[in-house]
């Protein structure tokens, strides 16, 4: 994986930009086929190299993803507003990821039970659910391996380090 440093000072560190990939709660898939583009949010998990998340057995990202498999990844975190006395001068506080990588349908029942519990591990905040087969099989569970990573952002002055 590579990580895209920004030549600025609102670029974000490797360490940061996974950590926001981590705890965001929506990210948003980009995809394209034959040069139309379309983006969705989606739930998702961030866990080692790969970005996870589930769909159903058919729909429109994932024929894109699976005919053109080079997707982009976005999060982003609104932190505030950053105000000025000159209308010109208001600027915003945030955080933002931008990853590339490849989609690929995880094809194991096993494997896929795993993800799936991450995924719901993250949003449920609990362990040890248990899938019925039935259920595992009926959702498909695509996995973007991340190839580069960038991330930007504009802290307000209390979280700057």
């Amino acid at each position: 994986m590579k990580s895209h440093m920004q030549r600025n000072e609102r670029a974000m560190s490797l360490k940061d930009s996974e950590a926001l990939l981590r705890r965001a709660p929506v990210g948003r898939l980009g995809v394209s086929w034959k040069g139309e583009p379309y983006v969705v949010p989606l739930n998702f998990v961030y866990s080692g190299d790969k970005i996870f998340f589930h769909c159903a057995e058919r729909g429109r990202k994932l024929d894109f993803a699976t005919r053109n498999p080079k997707v982009c990844f976005e999060v982003d975190d609104f932190l505030g507003v950053k105000k000025s006395d000159r209308t010109c001068s208001y600027s915003a506080y945030y955080q933002s990821v931008i990853v590339y990588g490849k989609a690929s349908i995880v094809r194991t029942s096993n494997r896929k039970t795993q993800i799936l519990r991450k995924i719901f591990t993250k949003y449920a905040k609990k362990t040890g659910k248990r899938f019925d087969t039935l259920q595992v099989a009926k959702v498909k569970v695509v996995e973007i391996k991340v190839r580069e990573i960038s991330g930007k952002q504009h802290l307000p002055p209390r979280m700057k380090a």
